[in-house]
Parts: C-alpha cells; sequence; structure tokens
C-alpha cells in the first residue's frame, strides 16, 4: 500500500493532477496457488473484500462434497438392494437345483467344488451388473461432454473457445475397473449363505427331492 500511494504521488506529480487516495479495488498476484488463501486472509484482516478463482474452487468442492455424499448413500442403498437381489436369486437356484446336488455329492463331488461352483455363478452376476452399469456411465458422461461442449456459458466459465471441446466429466479406467471389481466382490459375498446351504444339502434328501 505505501509503494502504490508512493507511487501515485510520483505520477500525479509528474502529470500536475490532485492525488485521489481512495481506491475502488486492488489487483493482488500471489506467487503460486498454494498462495492464495494466505494472501486473502491476510487481506481480509485488513479490512478488505476479497474475490479469487481459487475461492470459488473451494466453494464448488465443498457443494460437490455434499453431491458426493448424497450419491455415495444412494450408492450404498442400491448395494445393499443389489445383494439382497443376489442373494435371492442364488437361495431359489439352490432349491430349484436341489436333486443336481444331491447327484453331484452322490458322484463324489466335494463340498468345495460345490460352494465355488455357486460362488463362481453369484460373482458372474455381480460382474455383468457392474459392466452394464460402467457402460451406462460411459453414456452418460459422453452424453454431457457432448451437450456441455454447445452451452455458451460453460465456454464462458472455462475460457475455451466453441466447438473446442469441453470436458465436464470423466471416468477413468482404473475407477471402471476397480468400480467392476467391487461388484463382483459383492456378488460373491451375497453368494456365500446361498452356497454354504447348498453345502448342507443331505444327499438322501436331495436325491429323493
Amino acid at each position: 500500500m505505501d509503494d502504490m500511494t508512493a507511487l501515485k504521488e510520483y505520477v500525479a506529480k509528474k502529470n500536475r493532477f490532485r492525488v485521489d487516495r481512495n481506491y475502488s479495488g486492488l489487483t493482488v498476484q500471489a506467487k503460486d496457488v498454494k498462495s492464495v488463501a494466505g494472501v486473502e486472509k491476510v487481506l481480509q484482516d485488513d479490512g478488505w473484500g476479497t474475490y479469487s478463482l481459487d475461492a470459488e474452487r473451494r466453494e464448488i468442492e465443498k457443494y460437490a462434497g455434499y453431491i458426493e455424499a448424497a450419491l455415495g448413500a444412494i450408492g450404498a442403498i442400491a448395494m445393499v438392494v443389489a445383494s439382497i437381489g443376489i442373494a435371492n436369486t442364488m437361495i431359489m437356484s439352490v432349491t430349484e437345483r436341489t436333486r443336481e446336488i444331491g447327484i453331484f455329492k452322490a458322484t463324489g463331488c466335494s463340498t468345495g467344488d460345490i460352494r465355488k461352483q455357486f460362488l463362481v455363478e453369484s460373482g458372474m452376476i455381480g460382474l455383468l451388473g457392474g459392466a452394464v452399469g460402467i457402460v451406462c456411465c460411459y453414456i452418460i458422461s459422453a452424453a454431457i461432454n457432448f451437450v456441455s461442449s454447445h452451452l455458451t456459458l460453460v465456454e464462458e466459465v472455462i475460457g475455451s473457445d466453441p466447438g473446442a471441446g469441453v470436458s465436464l466429466s470423466r471416468v477413468p479406467l482404473p475407477l471402471a475397473l476397480a468400480a467392476v471389481a467391487f461388484c463382483v466382490g459383492v456378488g460373491v459375498l451375497a453368494g456365500y449363505a446361498p452356497s454354504s446351504r447348498a453345502c448342507r444339502i443331505s444327499v438322501l434328501d436331495a436325491l429323493k427331492h
């Protein structure tokens, strides 16, 4: 501020006009992005109102965190419902294939092999469900990017040229693979109880079924 005042007085004296000691605003450039928050705090402590893109980013991240938490809760509920659905499907499969399980045991098939068979089936259900979900995610992401690339407001905010291709949504491949693997894990866990039930079926009762 002292340097700015001295500069204004120097320019005013050189050009012979009265110095206006009032300021409508100041533009402050931080050393790097990490320093912006500290600079803003110093200015706010001195009584200045501040605005920066970094502050806007923090606000957006805060609201994005709320949305992420809400979507996470919805995803958790969907996961529980899906696991119940897979478990119910596998229980029905065990019930309908009771005689088949009895034949497996009568021909020397071990309980471990029977358990593996039903766990693989439940895992495949999770794999197919996860794959379909990821495909839907990529389609929705592509639709969001297509729409955003034709919105003038988004182009002005981001600063891109019209038609340059604004990308607001991105689904990284590692995240997609992790999601599919997670779905497989949920399927296997959901099928564990039905597979244990299949292992407990008596051979004689199964063959009488």
